[in-house]
This record gives structure tokens, C-alpha cells and sequence, in this order.
């Protein structure tokens, strides 16, 4: 079976994790939430996946390559040109990627899935394939339960009793809301779902194809079940599913490293000098790390790999990237620390350069830098204090 999966977003509300990172690469405790979403594509059945890209798009194709990897065969169809200035980005929509695709090989010969590269998720594909070929829908929505006040963030949809999609609202507010039912960015279509994609013009699915759809009283069905699903929609999402994940555990990830205590994951040749005792809570600390004596840690919290934690430093509920050296007195809680900036709950960001916090936390490698010259110094200087002259 035929998937597609969606990831030429630029990744906006991901800024800045998705500055120089594409936002299906992200990081979800340690593997890239694109990299799930395809081992549960082969899982379900699925042989060949397309990738549309855009933004940052060779990145996504070398860390996938030909998916020999996982077991399935992956292409990609970018959206953009090159010319002698670079790469140029050309924005088509959702519905207009499958379009593009479709006509320049005919890629889409049977039932395909098209699918979102930003949520980790574990639905019973075949069951949902069941349901659309016995409605013998033109397209299926995966739909999902979700708290009414939550509604504002996703498109929301009204079912008739024989689960045809009737209305949807985008992001409504609560008081407003024609029911909880989520669209959760998974479909089933038939190819002859093509026709009603313009050519000529942007066309979204969410926002274009399935409104349309409803609109003219197509085959559209919604498949509503109960599955795992980890929404990475924004910094703020990106953080709770985080701490929900180390807190509470996910059948949709698997915990980094090895367990030290109960609580407490790390990865390999990480020296740990404060006492098990000053870590608390659900932990995860990555490989290489030094995490030196009067160190406090209290989970949900998340340290990369190449961390340095210098001793009177407390961390609590936050995620911590690669590569940080954090000093005292720092107190960090419910925070990212992502390269130079500090990312709170809510999305919003500063750099740590231009706050003059750089002093405070930095990057691991600059003191390692800074260390190896002044090493590199001190050998030269003794080498010409020490040269002994030879006339010959």
C-alpha cells in the first residue's frame, strides 16, 4: 500500500527549534518524530512512502534516504525550483502536493493514505482501511475525541448516524463547537479524489478539498476510534507531550539509555558525580554528560547528550538540547534550552547572547574549544621557551 506523507511545512510555531531543522526531524526523546511515523507505516502494511518537501527539504532526504532502513521504499516530490541564488520554495498546499505527484508519474493507482509528519501516532490503519472500503467512501477522516476545551486548536467535524462527515469548523472556540470530534491530519482517498483538485492554484485538504467535499455531499466518512496520539503542533504542545511522555509514559516511544534507578534513564559514558538521591522524578540524561556534585534534577526532564551541569544547578521539568554547559546559580524550570535561546511553556523565546546570559549557559563545545587552544597555546610557548639552537 501507497502513503504520503506531509512535510514541506516550513515549521513556524516550532521557531527557533525549526530555524536550521526541519520540523519532521525535530527531536522527540532522542529520534525524530517523522522517523515513528514511518516504522508504524511499515507496520501497518505500507511498502511505499512519498515525502513532499519543501523547507529544508534536502535534510529530510538524506536522514531517510531510500528507507531500505525500515523496510519500505521512500521518494520524495519536492515543491520549489533552484536557480543560481538557491533553493526557492514554492508553497502549494496539502491537496495541491498530492497533485503535483500525481501528475507527473501517476503515483496514486489505488487507496492511499496521506498523513501529517508532525504527530506520533499508533491508529489501526487496516481497521480504518475496513471501514472505508465497506462505506466505499471517496475519502476517510481519522477522527478522535478531544477535551472541549481544547476544540479552538483543530479542525472539528459533525457526523451523521452512518458516519458521514455533514460540516467542519476550523479551530472553533469552545462555546461554538458543532461537536469534540477531531481531525488529526490522516486520511484514506481514492484517486479519483484528484478531481476535485484544482491545478492552477494552492489547494489545502483541512481547509480546501474536505469542506468541498462535505459541501457537495461526496462520500466523505469520518472513522472515529480510540488511539495513542502525540500532537507536536507547537513549542508549548511540543513541551507538555514531552513531560507528558517522561511522566506518564507512551506506548508511541521507548525511553533512551538504560535505567539507573527507578525514574532515571542514561545513556552511556555519562559521569553522574552528585548523589542518585538529588534526582528526582522521571529523568532522562543522553550519553557523554557530566553532571557534576550539587546538582538538583527534578522530572519530568529531558538532558541531551554532551551536557555539562555544573554543581548548584537545579533543572526541573524542562528539556535541555545538546551540547548545553549550564553554570551556577541557574535555575531552570518548565523551559527549552535550545542552542542560544530559552523557549518558555508558552512558545514565546529569547537568545541568551542578547540577554547577556551566555555567562550562565552556553555551549558545551565553545569551553571545549576555548580549553584546547589554551592547551594549544601553552604547548607552543613552552616548545619556544624550550628550543635549544644547533649551529651547524
Amino acid at each position: 500500500m501507497k502513503a504520503m506523507i506531509l512535510g514541506a511545512g516550513k515549521g513556524t510555531r516550532m521557531r527557533p527549534l525549526s530555524f536550521d531543522t526541519p520540523k519532521p526531524l525535530i527531536p522527540f526523546l532522542g529520534t525524530p518524530v517523522m522517523d515513528s511515523i514511518i516504522n508504524h507505516l511499515k507496520s501497518q502494511g505500507v511498502d511505499q512512502v512519498i515525502i513532499n518537501t519543501a523547507y529544508l527539504g534536502d535534510e529530510i532526504e538524506r536522514y531517510f534516504q531510500s528507507g531500505h532502513r525500515y523496510g519500505v521504499e521512500i521518494t520524495y516530490s519536492y515543491e520549489g525550483y533552484k536557480d543560481q541564488n538557491g533553493f526557492h520554495d514554492v508553497a502549494i498546499g496539502s491537496a495541491g502536493g498530492i497533485a503535483n505527484i500525481h501528475q507527473k508519474s501517476g503515483f496514486f493507482d489505488g487507496t492511499f493514505i496521506v498523513l501529517c509528519g508532525d504527530a506520533l501516532v499508533d491508529v489501526d490503519l487496516r481497521a480504518a482501511l475496513k471501514f472505508h472500503r465497506e462505506k466505499k467512501a471517496l475519502a476517510t477522516v481519522i477522527l478522535k475525541q478531544v477535551k472541549e476545551t481544547e476544540v479552538y486548536k483543530y479542525g472539528i467535524v459533525d457526523l451523521s448516524d452512518t458516519g458521514k462527515i455533514v460540516q467542519f469548523q476550523e479551530k472553533p472556540q469552545q462555546q461554538h463547537a458543532i461537536s469534540n470530534l477531531a481531525n488529526v491530519g490522516i486520511y484514506l482517498f481514492e484517486p479519483e479524489i484528484l478531481n476535485y483538485i484544482p491545478k492552477d492554484m494552492p489547494f489545502d485538504i483541512g481547509g480546501d478539498l474536505l469542506p468541498l467535499l462535505a459541501k457537495n455531499g461526496e462520500a466523505l466518512y469520518g472513522f472515529q476510534t480510540d488511539f495513542n496520539w502525540i500532537d507536536i503542533g507547537n513549542l508549548g504542545d511540543y513541551l507538555k507531550a514531552t513531560q507528558d511522555a517522561l511522566q506518564f509514559g507512551s506506548n508511541l516511544v521507548t525511553l533512551p539509555g538504560t535505567q539507573l534507578k527507578q525514574g532515571l534513564h542514561c545513556g552511556i559514558n555519562t559521569v553522574i558525580q552528585c548523589p542518585l538521591s538529588n534526582i528526582q522524578g522521571n529523568v532522562v540524561i543522553g550519553s557523554s554528560c557530566i553532571i557534576e556534585k550539587g546538582v538538583a534534577l527534578k522530572g519530568p526532564l529531558l538532558i541531551g547528550s554532551n551536557c555539562r551541569i555544573e554543581s548548584g544547578v537545579k533543572l526541573s521539568s524542562s528539556i535541555i538540547d545538546d551540547y548545553t554547559h549550564i553554570k551556577s546559580p541557574a535555575r531552570i524550570h518548565n523551559k527549552i534550552i535550545y542552542q542560544d535561546y530559552c523557549i518558555d511553556n508558552l512558545g514565546r523565546y529569547w537568545s541568551l547572547s542578547e540577554a547577556k546570559l551566555d555567562w550562565l549557559i552556553s555551549d558545551n563545545r565553545s569551553q571545549a574549544v576555548e580549553h584546547e587552544l589554551a592547551t594549544l597555546i601553552a604547548a607552543q610557548n613552552h616548545f619556544e621557551n624550550n628550543i635549544v639552537h644547533v649551529n651547524f
